[in-house]
């Protein structure tokens, strides 16, 4: 077997970069800020790693790189995918981050801005594509395969369709985000009773707000996805997007 491309030994695998084969020869990766130190209202790294460490997830990696490899976040995900598809042949399915969404008027944060990456704060409209979010994405394009998913758990990452479809378009992949806040921990004993039957007593680790508290409307997961025509982009949909039942951890 060759070397790390990476040059990191394979601790972003386990170490051990045969055994990550699901039995069905698909992969799922998750990328979580585990060193975040949070907010009032705001996840920190260790919820983040919480919910990226699941038996759901093949593989689940610090977004923060190593300090000696002297990489940015974005830098060493990308890194990572291209060990795992390019150079080690893994078909990955879905790519999940975990982190916060950046909103700059605190009294409408539907209106997001741009998208957390550890220290890196890309934007949808930087100086300059390389800078932000459509530089990143157009680098997702050469590290994912066709027809995989980009899941983006920050809040807010799915309430603008507009700026959805253009992480779509970018990217040429399927992405999922949320219309409002994701709520990392479980809720209140209190609404128990209406999880138990379908989660068990612990509930998921993390969800949607059930109600937008500026909006008033419900929040949801959407899936904006690409329609191809001889290789070019035409058109992408949007529509509901139901979480899949992996484990009674992550179905919500």
């Amino acid at each position: 077997m060759q070397t790390d491309p990476v040059g990191y030994g394979y601790v972003y695998c386990g170490n051990n970069p045969l055994g990550y084969v699901d039995p069905s020869g698909l992969l799922r990766i998750s990328f979580y800020d585990g060193s975040d130190e949070g907010w009032s209202r705001g996840a920190n790294g260790d919820q983040f790693k919480e919910v990226a460490d699941d038996e759901y997830f093949d593989i689940k990696v610090n977004m923060r790189p190593p300090d000696h490899l002297n990489m940015t976040e974005t830098e060493w995900i990308i890194a990572v995918l291209d060990a795992i598809v390019n150079y080690l042949g893994y078909e990955v399915t879905d790519v999940y981050f975990f982190d916060h969404g950046i909103v700059d008027d605190p009294s409408n944060p539907s209106d997001v801005v741009g998208l957390e990456f550890g220290d890196e704060h890309l934007f949808w409209n930087p100086e300059g594509e390389e800078k932000g979010l459509e530089g990143f994405m157009k680098k997702l394009q050469n590290v994912t395969p066709q027809g995989s998913t980009l899941h983006f758990r920050h809040c807010y990452a799915g309430a603008d369709e507009d700026k959805l479809k253009s992480l779509v378009e970018w990217s040429h992949r399927r992405v999922t985000g949320s219309t409002g806040e994701i709520y990392y921990g479980n809720l209140p004993k209190v609404y128990r009773p209406n999880w138990e039957p379908f989660f068990g007593e612990d509930g998921p680790d993390y969800y949607p707000f059930n109600i937008n508290p500026f909006t008033k409307e419900a929040s949801k997961y959407v899936q904006a996805t690409p329609v191809f025509e001889e290789g070019e982009i035409i058109a992408v949909t949007v529509s509901d997007y139901v979480a899949p039942v992996g484990t009674h951890r992550f179905t919500y």
